[in-house]
């Protein structure tokens, strides 16, 4: 039982919801078959094994003896009783799923339907008018909405149609502004997702698709989202983002964020954030600090947190942002009481250690980034990540053993193989800043000619790591004395 999709399934349910459960399952107006009543035995037992469910105590013959006592071992009968379990548990969790208060629009949609279908038509009238209601009071639209908003002018068209006994439009265009609405909004936003995968990975299916043609003004003009979606999109489409045509965007959404709602502000700032980062990469430095801006913005509105944890690249991301912004004080804060947020910092994999390295390499105390450099990650990217802070960290303080440490992660780079190195953009950006950190050590004090040629280079070069640091020390050649 331990590889089963029915204790897969129990592990992921709440232990303090299992009374409630087998109440449920014992209901004989849900469940008429007395198979059930060994069902929910069963469910008895499972959580007797939470939360270990060890193998002794969740073992067919051990569940077989407790179930049938007394009976001879029957092949295949125990498995009845877990697909009727499972069968049970996945009624339980589609019954609670509908009748969450969440859920109440759709819920007063189909009462209205089983009213009208009965033929009753004012507790029919009575339902539309408490789902108009409840539809009016929301104030935060989300693509849930205006699908909500189409089912629910759906019921009122097909009322009216069947009581078809004056002239009128029977509730026609505004069921199809509400279709519109819904359809342009979804189509948009799945082609958003679809191009933004294609910028991290390009897809093949890609040449196959047709242009998206823009939807119809009057449709963005009455839907927020959809008018979102739409500058979205043309972002995501086009060769060169604008500074002008990112800011549109930004400010819409500010502008409009107490009408949408809070999941799908999470997903908008996530599209600000990889425009952003796209514009950025692609040559549009104006947007290096908006970029960063975004991200502990999306730290503070509790975007990055799931489960109470932050994602361990997530956390990178906000260091990184901080030590760009000059945020060090606050920096210094988050680091030290949210130690126990980041997801997967575990001692084979001390990314907090790195994120205080990173932290007192900025602030030039260099004994400390020492003392809390990792030895190694087991991410593969962030290896490679403490690698190069531990070059730079040698450079700094004018260790003998500098350029050892140089060629050896020169020696690192060349013979990581694709599957190390996979990313486009991240592999340029680890060998670009090797090569012009090349350049720069290997340069006469004094040399402003030089200095100034290497400069230009690091600028020149959209896909270089740490380039503030390299046109630092590029700089101190030229202010060097010879």
């Amino acid at each position: 039982m331990q590889q089963s999709d029915l204790l897969a399934l129990i592990k992921k349910i709440p232990s303090q919801e299992f009374d409630e459960i087998g109440k449920f399952i014992r209901c004989t107006a849900i469940f008429k078959s007395k198979q059930y009543a060994i069902a929910a035995r069963l469910l008895e037992l499972l959580a007797d094994a939470a939360p270990e469910y060890t193998e002794a105590k969740t073992k067919k013959e051990y569940i077989y003896r407790k179930l049938f006592v007394q009976e001879q071992f029957t092949k295949g009968k125990i498995e009845k009783v877990m697909v009727d379990l499972r069968k049970a548990l996945e009624t339980y969790l589609l019954f609670k799923k509908y009748f969450h208060e969440d859920n109440e629009l759709m819920q007063t949609i189909d009462l209205a339907e089983v009213y009208r279908e009965k033929k009753m038509e004012l507790r029919h009238q009575q339902a539309i008018k408490q789902a108009l209601e409840i539809q009016q009071e929301k104030q935060a639209k989300s693509l849930n909405y205006y699908q909500d908003q189409f089912d629910l002018d759906w019921e009122i068209h097909t009322s009216q149609s069947n009581n078809n006994t004056e002239l009128g439009d029977v509730h026609i265009p505004q069921t199809l502004q509400s279709l519109n609405i819904a359809y342009y909004s979804i189509q948009t936003e799945l082609y958003n997702r679809l191009l933004l995968q294609n910028k991290s990975t390009p897809l093949s299916c890609m040449e196959q698709l047709d242009d998206m043609p823009e939807p119809p003004g009057k449709y963005q003009e009455a839907s927020v989202v959809l008018k979102l979606n739409v500058l979205i999109n043309n972002l995501l489409k086009a060769s060169h983002i604008a500074t002008e045509s990112f800011n549109d965007l930004h400010k819409l959404l500010l502008e409009n964020e107490s009408q949408i709602d809070p999941d799908l502000q999470k997903a908008y700032y996530a599209y600000l954030k990889n425009i952003c980062l796209i514009a950025v990469r692609t040559g549009n430095l104006e947007l290096k600090e908006t970029y960063d801006q975004l991200v502990i913005q999306t730290l503070e509105k509790g975007f990055l947190t799931y489960d109470g944890l932050i994602p361990y690249r997530s956390f990178h991301n906000v260091v990184l942002a901080a030590l760009r912004l000059k945020k060090q004080d606050w920096l210094y804060q988050f680091l030290t009481t949210n130690k126990d947020t980041i997801q997967g910092n575990t001692p084979e994999n001390p990314f907090h250690d790195y994120f205080m390295a990173l932290y007192y390499f900025s602030i030039k105390n260099y004994d400390e980034a020492f003392r809390f450099l990792p030895v190694d990650l087991h991410d593969v990217a962030f290896s490679y990540n403490v690698r190069r802070l531990e070059v730079m960290l040698y450079y700094e303080t004018n260790s003998n053993i500098f350029f050892h440490k140089m060629d050896a992660f020169k020696m690192l780079l060349s013979r990581s193989g694709k599957k190390n190195l996979s990313d486009e953009f991240y592999r340029p950006l680890m060998t670009n800043f090797i090569n012009f950190l090349y350049q720069i050590s290997s340069s006469l004090p004094g040399d402003k000619a030089r200095s100034e040629k290497i400069c230009d280079r690091i600028l020149a070069e959209p896909r270089v790591a740490d380039r503030d640091w390299l046109l630092e020390k590029a700089r101190e050649i030229g202010s060097r004395k010879k």
